[in-house]
């Protein structure tokens, strides 16, 4: 199967960190506990793309009974004889799939980072964020500062707990790859034809230069990519460089997907991804996150269309520099969100209160409608955790229903994304889900929605759900 790529995006005291990695190897990350700070939610800016990794990422909705999910919280749930076009069907998310991959150097530094989503599950498809180093992000005790200040100091578990912080996202699998993970995870796909822009030169202890790889289409072997992704052309911004490492990443699941699922080393068996057990999940929400590796992910990638891009951000040039080199940047924070609720559309909050864990229910009789509405309600805080069907399909008014104490403000903020007037407190002894987001035909799916219905498991329903309202 064939897969293609579009392309996105511009060019003291350490914190509480996990433990440290070293290049090469992958480890799960286990949840922080610490609370953090709510952030306001932002509104999704509408744009034609958004519905289309949505379509792509249905498949995702790889259900398991909620019974399952039940007993192992406490609590009960009645399995009810419904199937899943009829109403009352409930069932539990799946969340997307995310990992965090650190690219070292040939000296141990780190020269980049990426954020990787498998939104389609076994049919592929996904997004690439990459993240300059010279990100600026907020840490406690430490203030403003930037990946790689960050790095240095505190080590990559600092780095993987504020970029979650800034993607208000749990990313539970972590990767450093180095020379040697590169000329192995690329070694059977080799040659990568790239695309390269800019003329790379290396020069020696005596001053002469040797171009090493022309501004023209190049064969990448396996063992240059490591090279290939540390150079840079003297006085660019980071940006521009990150330019090389779209087109390579492009030119790499491209590349997989044209000589099938075994093209990447470190896979078990036939080249089909497998996955280890999963560490618990940062929210709770009653399924353990499905856990990636490198490997895995670029095969998942290459069975569908992926998106690499560069997260939105705006250049700041630090006051003691003038070199361009040495420009900074910070995250434009509502671009962000709205790229995250696209490509992460079902994600895990970093902490457990991080983001409200959301029952979506259909009650029009469109799952198209309320899948769509994830889209506008992800930026603005929310967790889907469980997605199914009203109790009644002839729901005129969207309603959001909240189901605990202090946090009405920001179940508000779920309702004003979606536009919906119904804010309403049902006290519920269900500890999967904070607030019940009913979507009513009153909810406008954007033009572009050509959404098919998840496929699930097992039906069943909450006692005391509160969703009749």
């Amino acid at each position: 199967m064939t897969g293609s790529t579009s392309d996105e995006g511009q060019p003291g005291d350490a914190p509480a960190a996990r433990r440290d990695l070293e290049p090469g190897r992958a480890v799960r990350v286990p949840p922080r506990v610490e609370p953090r700070r709510f952030r306001r939610p932002v509104r999704r800016a509408a744009f034609a793309g958004s519905m289309l990794l949505l379509v792509a990422a249905i498949p995702l909705l790889a259900f398991t009974g909620l019974r399952a999910a039940r007993d192992s919280r406490g609590g009960e749930f009645v399995t009810l004889d419904v199937g899943p076009g009829e109403p009352g069907y409930q069932a539990l998310v799946t969340p997307t799939p995310v990992m965090f991959v650190e690219e070292v150097g040939s000296d141990g530094t780190p020269i980049g980072y990426a954020v990787i989503s498998v939104t389609n599950g076994t049919n592929g498809g996904g997004a690439v964020m990459l993240l300059p180093a010279g990100l600026r992000v907020e840490v406690d005790g430490l203030g403003a500062t930037t990946l790689a200040d960050l790095r240095a100091s505190s080590g990559l578990a600092a780095v993987v707990d504020a970029v979650e912080d800034l993607l208000d996202l749990r990313i539970p699998d972590v990767e450093s790859v180095g020379p040697a993970e590169w000329a192995t995870l690329v070694g059977p796909a080799e040659p990568i034809t790239v695309e390269n822009t800019d003329e790379l030169v290396v020069v020696d202890a005596d001053g002469v230069s040797e171009t090493v790889f022309p501004a023209e289409e190049i064969d990448l072997a396996a063992d240059e990519v490591a090279v290939y992704l540390e150079l840079g052309v003297e006085g660019e911004t980071e940006l521009a460089g990150l330019v090389r490492e779209r087109l390579f990443w492009r030119a790499w699941v491209a590349r997989v997907a044209d000589l099938g699922g075994d093209a990447v080393a470190g896979l078990e068996g036939d080249g089909a991804p497998t996955t280890t057990a999963a560490a618990p999940a940062g929210a709770g929400t009653g399924t353990a996150e499905p856990s990636l590796s490198l490997a895995e992910a670029v095969v998942m990638l290459a069975r569908g269309v992926t998106q690499v891009s560069v997260i939105p951000v705006d250049g700041v040039q630090p006051l003691d520099s003038v070199d361009a080199s040495d420009e900074e940047y910070e995250a434009q924070s509502d671009e962000l969100a709205a790229l995250v609720a696209d490509v992460v559309p079902f994600p895990v909050g970093a902490t457990a209160d991080d983001r409200l864990r959301v029952r979506l229910l259909d009650g029009s009789g469109s799952s198209e409608r309320a899948l769509a509405a994830s889209l506008d309600l992800v930026p603005a805080g929310a967790e889907i955790t469980v997605f199914g069907n009203a109790d009644s399909f002839d729901v005129a008014e969207s309603e959001v229903i909240y189901h605990r104490e202090g946090i009405e403000d920001r179940a508000a903020a779920l309702a004003d994304a979606i536009d919906a007037d119904r804010l309403v407190f049902v006290e519920s002894s269900d500890t999967l889900v904070d607030v019940t987001v009913i979507i009513g035909a009153d909810y406008e799916t954007p033009p572009s929605a050509d959404l098919a219905p998840p496929t699930t498991i097992e039906t069943a329903a909450s006692e005391g759900s509160g969703t009749d309202g």
